[in-house]
């Protein structure tokens, strides 16, 4: 999946789901320092962190984005969105 795939696939499911963005891309620096993975998506321009709306179904949600070509991938305090196929390095 390409950066641009990437994006038409999240910005589909924002059509179908609430939620807001806290994080997108990073440096290699500040991937850093934020703790992110050596080889975060972040830093490919393939990852994001967000937070669902209330009342958005964690779920549902997750089937959607899986139906698009994107992983949902719950980190505690939020979650993280990549391409299925992403492999880092």
């Amino acid at each position: 999946m390409t950066p641009h795939e990437f994006l038409d696939a999240m910005m589909q499911l924002a059509s179908r789901h609430r939620f807001r963005e806290t994080s997108g891309y990073r440096s290699r620096v500040s991937n850093g320092n934020v703790g992110g993975k050596l080889f975060s998506a972040h830093q490919y321009w393939l990852g994001r962190d967000i937070i669902l709306e209330l009342g958005e179904s964690l779920e549902w949600t997750k089937e959607s984005a899986r139906r698009l070509g994107l992983l949902l991938l719950d980190e505690g305090d939020h979650l993280h969105l990549q391409p299925l196929d992403w492999k880092a390095g």
